[in-house]
């Protein structure tokens, strides 16, 4: 009997008797029925939507300083205010900041930068974390030795001490490119945070993958595999990986939920992107002076933190119970 109608018997018999693995349509069922997890669903694809959408929700230019957007004494406009700017009546529907720019238009933009940073840093995370999770459960040995020991290092060093440092000496300024036509500039600071936040965040993901690596290895299909003669590439793409997949796709909303909040933080000390791009945690330190005469400037952009971070918790922990039908947690 060759690899192939081993990986036939073990996709059908053998690994439905020892993981249960579901169709698709079954994980979208049990998903569905978790409110939980569908209000997970609902704000993160929102807030996905917002960003994607902001350039159409809103006319105002997020960098552009409005002399209307402040007032005689030079505060910032609350929300809700009716101006005229450029000719044309406006609503500043979350209030202005210090600077008199649209607090409601920096919120929809910045989304897109901090969202974009969370995505990215936990694809970074999670395509490191689970390369050194999958190599050190599966070869075991002096591979496991070397690799978890490397993991155990990183974990010693507080990851935000390590974020900051890394971010100080990344080089910062403005990238160059043509698009569609036109010439683009990208913040060199946006892809720095999310390399990053990568790198300091993977350790987490390695220590869990590589559990459910020895795990899975352990069980008789995967023995089988080996005495067949299938080589150790086959073994852990074909055999292992599809079994771990699940334990992967938990942990990268967890990670993307961990990521924004790091997101935040740096941007708070003044690592992030630089001014004038919006992002939430710059815009909440731009806003704590005013805590007390405008709480607009920290409420918006802390409450859509909260919130997106909350989506992405919320659906991780649907998508736990949804990919795990032995799984009797319902939170």
């Amino acid at each position: 009997m060759g690899c192939g109608k081993l990986w036939a018997m073990s996709s059908t018999d053998t690994v439905a008797a020892h993981t249960a693995p579901q169709p698709p349509d079954s994980v979208w069922r049990r998903l569905r029925r978790d409110p939980q997890a569908l209000c997970g669903l609902v704000l993160v694809s929102g807030f996905i939507l917002l960003a994607v959408a902001a350039p159409l929700l809103t006319p105002l230019n997020s960098s552009t300083q409005y002399p209307e957007g402040l007032t005689a004494t030079g505060m910032p406009m609350p929300p809700g205010t009716t101006l005229t700017v450029g000719g044309a009546r406006h609503t500043f529907w979350l209030g202005s900041d210090t600077l008199g720019r649209d607090l409601l238009t920096r919120l929809l933009f910045g989304a897109r930068f901090s969202l974009s940073i969370g995505l990215l840093a936990m694809a970074t995370a999670i395509g490191v974390g689970a390369l050194v999770g999958l190599s050190a459960g599966y070869y075991r040995g002096r591979v496991e030795f070397v690799l978890m020991r490397l993991t155990d290092v990183m974990l010693t060093v507080p990851a935000l001490i390590l974020a900051i440092a890394l971010v100080a000496v990344m080089p910062r300024g403005s990238l160059h490119f043509h698009l569609l036509g036109a010439e683009r500039e990208l913040p060199r600071e946006l892809i720095n945070m999310f390399v990053v936040i990568g790198l300091v965040s993977w350790t987490g993901v390695a220590r869990v993958v590589r559990s459910e690596t020895l795990r899975v290895s352990a069980m008789e299909f995967v023995q089988a595999a080996r005495a067949l003669g299938c080589g150790h590439a086959r073994v852990l793409f074909r055999h292992v990986l599809p079994n771990v997949l699940p334990t992967i796709v938990v942990l990268a909303s967890l990670g993307a939920a961990g990521a924004i909040v790091m997101d935040a933080g740096l941007s708070y000390l003044g690592l992030g992107v630089r001014p004038p791009h919006p992002t939430w945690g710059k815009m909440i330190a731009d806003g704590q002076p005013y805590l007390v005469t405008a709480p607009w400037m920290i409420l918006a952009p802390g409450l859509a933190v909260v919130l997106v971070v909350l989506g992405f918790n919320l659906l991780g922990q649907g998508l736990q119970n949804a990919l795990d039908p032995n799984r009797r947690e319902r939170t």
